[in-house]
């Protein structure tokens, strides 16, 4: 990357080069490239770009969605670097996507577990401030997800100078990737010294839970405070706060009745009934969840028929397990 040295500093387009600052690299120039948009919609060799586009599209969606759902908890203290970080995370999670076509892979679908342990301020990691160790549970039944602090040494949280307090943040966000829906709430704890020493473990309960279409997001933070007169006044700054992204769970969804996915683990059990009236069933189920499978009868020969087999295709498989299904028919 070419940089300006003169003293006249240009900011804009001249000529074929185009000249911008940033904040890092201070003044930096760059060649205008010359590819219509037009071509690049409508152009057979570009085809690859606009899968690319399309993807990269899905990615920034989701992250401004993280963002709006977290920003209260990071703003003044996010690095500068955070959103194009994000974006790079959320791009390997679409990735992970192996069951879409190339342009078709969306975030939802892959492994979201890769963005945890995002930091959102890299000046100050989570890691580096909290000095105890934390536990993330879900109860769908109850309808609730809690964050444990279990205290590991005298001081929970790293020291800074001018701070006298600090308290924990916490984020629990639930988002439909796919239509933006979402919806927060945001937890923070009493006002606790650094002086003070914490033995037994800290609980924060969350009543938000995903439904079927939505996906999880925990965040966990601290915050330093100094307190005047009375009243704590919060420390900002990028020194001063840390967040990270600790919990991230993709959405499960419901399994189509007569559908079965194609897996390593599925396992083929078929039976025949023997009795007056000869009966034939079929049962697929899957270590994990099974469904029902119709198919038209296969031709049989023999008094008493054969055993069949059939191949499933194009099939789902739910996450819950369920009773398995006799499909019969009479013969």
């Amino acid at each position: 990357m070419a940089k300006q040295t003169g003293i006249i500093k240009l900011v804009g387009k001249l000529g074929d080069n185009s000249y911008y600052y940033t904040k890092d690299n201070g003044y930096l120039v760059r060649k205008i490239t010359s590819v219509d948009a037009e071509r690049i919609r409508k152009d057979p060799a570009f085809a690859r770009v606009r899968e690319n586009n399309t993807e990269f599209g899905r990615c920034a969606f989701a992250v401004k969605l993280l963002r709006a759902a977290f920003i209260p908890l990071f703003a003044g203290a996010a690095d500068t670097h955070m959103t194009s970080r994000l974006t790079q995370a959320m791009l390997t999670t679409m990735k992970s996507d192996t069951t879409s076509a190339p342009g078709m892979r969306r975030p939802d679908l892959g492994d979201l577990g890769l963005l945890r342990g995002f930091e959102f301020n890299k000046a100050a990691s989570l890691e580096q401030v909290l000095k105890a160790s934390y536990t993330t549970g879900i109860n769908r039944q109850e309808g609730t997800c809690t964050v444990t602090i279990t205290p590991s040494k005298k001081k929970l949280v790293m020291s800074h100078k001018g701070a006298t307090h600090f308290r924990f943040v916490i984020g629990v966000a639930r988002i439909d990737l796919k239509t933006g829906a979402h919806a927060t709430e945001h937890i923070r704890s009493a006002e606790i010294s650094l002086r003070k020493e914490v033995k037994a473990p800290l609980v924060f309960t969350g009543r938000i839970v995903p439904a079927r279409e939505e996906s999880l997001f925990i965040t966990l933070g601290v915050e330093y405070l100094q307190r005047v007169n009375g009243e704590f006044c919060v420390l900002n700054g990028q020194k001063y706060t840390a967040l990270m992204l600790i919990h991230a769970e993709k959405a499960h969804r419901n399994v189509e009745r007569g559908t079965v996915q194609e897996n390593n683990n599925i396992i083929f059990v078929w039976r025949a009934i023997m009795c007056s009236s000869p009966l034939r069933s079929a049962v697929y189920i899957n270590q994990r969840s099974s469904a029902v499978h119709n198919s038209k009868r296969p031709p049989f020969k023999g008094k008493r028929g054969c055993l069949w087999r059939r191949k499933i295709k194009n099939a789902q498989v739910g996450r819950t397990r369920r009773q398995a299904h006799d499909v019969r028919r009479h013969y």
